[in-house]
């Protein structure tokens, strides 16, 4: 099994149809266009980490299912949907120990402590899925205000001398400071220091405007 046998399969296909309805009026993907984002950012993550044919196989198969605990709901759905992909893929060819990375990249993707960024593929995961706030996320109609997010265009991490290099490529509209006092820009900051943190190294973001 591979992650487009996954994508394939009435079980992805019904559960993140549900989870789309049940988020109809939020403005953030949570459903099928998010996870095709995630799995394009975990494609260049696995060339940037060098990651190994079995690994990549099991990434692309964790960023399919990171997201189906959305399922029982937003809190802990990590956990849950770690669960929920657990005994999915259970009746699959993949072995126990092959399960088991899936499933803890699912479970750890929130990258909230330095264990989860230890496993490679468990790293890539919870970066890709950070690295998935541009505006062809967002339902822009649904926005009830002039969001920051409307002018992110594009987010690429690079790592250079021990540093790692966030970048966020934004509309001329883009406004730093609005950004850096969002929600998200706070988290985006933690997540950033925690994963440099934990190999020694330092980040940085760098807020390139397209004029």
């Amino acid at each position: 099994m591979n992650y487009l046998d996954i994508k394939k399969s009435k079980f992805y296909n019904e559960t993140y149809k549900e989870i789309e309805e049940l988020k109809k009026n939020f403005p953030v993907n949570h459903g099928f266009k998010h996870v095709n984002h995630v799995i394009e950012y975990a494609k260049s993550l696995a060339n940037l980490y060098n990651l190994n044919n079995q690994q990549r196989k099991l990434l692309y198969i964790a960023c399919a299912l990171h997201d189906v605990g959305y399922i029982k709901g937003r809190e802990e759905h990590a956990a849950s949907g770690s669960e929920i992909a657990r005994e999915f893929l259970a009746n699959s060819d993949l072995k126990p120990q092959e399960i088991d990375v899936v499933c803890n990249a699912i479970a750890s993707h929130g990258g909230k402590k330095r264990e989860d960024f230890l496993d490679p593929v468990s790293r890539c995961l919870a970066i890709a899925d950070k690295m998935d706030f541009t505006r062809r996320r967002y339902d822009l109609k649904n926005m009830a205000h002039d969001h920051v997010f409307k002018t992110i265009l594009e987010t690429d991490l690079r790592i250079e001398d021990d540093c790692y290099n966030f970048d966020i490529i934004a509309s001329s509209d883009f406004k730093k400071d609005e950004f850096n006092d969002d929600y998200f820009g706070a988290k985006l900051n933690r997540f950033l220091g925690l994963l440099s943190g934990t190999f020694g190294m330092t980040y940085k973001i760098n807020f390139i405007i397209k004029k």
